[in-house]
């Protein structure tokens, strides 16, 4: 092989490695902002209706990375325990910087429980999103998981309610074995800002299990709900 031939064939390889490199770039750190404004309807003591608006900001907060719409409705069936399903129609940014439609739904079992000072939540969530809005179409690739959620508030502080929550992520896929994908850990604070509603602020931690170089994002979400 001549010299000429040589260089042409390592400058080759060479860009061909760096193409494949970054095709496999990989974000490991990040910081993220959730935005979002919503309403809430009781009828009556048992029922409830929530409509909500969120942006969710990536790359140290300075793209969108999603947005959506989302509708729930809740059932309370005793004192403690209720029932809530939802439908979230999201955009999503992709890689090339486009936006792809995506479809979400859940089936959530909550459960409430008080003492003098502390209040306690549980709940186990349920999600299916595709992409599009086929939901009943099984050839479409799609993301299942089960959520498993505990929070813990602090109820003497008048309007100011402080609050720690985790939460872990299984995930199902197509043509994939079940595994734990992520866990989220949240510290926050509820402001009760009278009959307007109320403002939540949370910060924490979203990081990837089980991989061999795992993600780690920070994240802070600011949420005002209005209740009437």
């Amino acid at each position: 092989m001549s010299g000429k031939n040589g260089i042409g064939l390592l400058l080759f390889m060479l860009l061909f490695s760096s193409q494949a490199t970054g095709q496999e770039t990989k974000v490991i750190r990040d910081l993220k902002v959730w935005t979002g404004a919503g309403i809430e309807k009781s009828f009556g003591k048992d029922w409830k209706i929530s409509l909500e608006e969120e942006f969710r900001f990536q790359e140290n907060a300075t793209q969108v990375g999603e947005y959506f719409t989302e509708l729930g409705v809740e059932y309370r069936v005793d004192r403690n325990i209720s029932l809530e399903a939802g439908y979230r129609y999201a955009r999503n940014r992709k890689k090339n910087d486009s936006f792809e439609v995506r479809s979400r739904y859940n089936i959530d079992l909550n459960y409430e429980g008080n003492t003098y000072y502390f209040s306690l939540r549980a709940r186990v969530r349920y999600t299916k999103e595709i992409e599009g809005l086929q939901m009943l179409n099984p050839i479409i690739p799609y993301e299942k998981y089960f959520r498993t959620r505990l929070e813990v508030r602090y109820n003497r502080l008048g309007r100011v309610e402080p609050y720690l929550i985790g939460e872990i992520f299984q995930l199902y896929e197509m043509f994939e074995y079940p595994e734990y994908d992520k866990f989220r850990l949240m510290g926050g604070v509820r402001l009760d800002a009278g009959k307007p509603g109320d403002i939540n602020i949370e910060y924490g931690v979203i990081r990837e299990l089980n991989i061999a170089i795992p993600f780690t994002y920070y994240l802070l979400k600011i949420n005002y709900t209005f209740e009437f």
